[in-house]
């Protein structure tokens, strides 16, 4: 019985995704923050919503 060969390396996704996440929160941290003075709401949470309408662009565009 032969063994399946297994793919090399990472999956291309999760990488990727990751990849935006860091990038997002180098660049745009300040503007979060002041974000979520503005709202009311939590540094934590506006990174989240940063990253979700950045994730909304991204499918947009491909």
């Amino acid at each position: 019985m032969q063994e399946k060969k297994r793919p090399r390396g990472r999956p291309k996704g999760r990488t990727e995704r990751k990849q935006i996440t860091l990038d997002l929160r180098i660049e745009d941290y300040n503007y979060l923050t002041e974000l979520a003075e503005a709202n009311q709401s939590t540094r934590r949470q506006a990174i989240f919503d940063g990253l979700n309408l950045l994730e909304k662009k991204i499918k947009k565009n491909c």
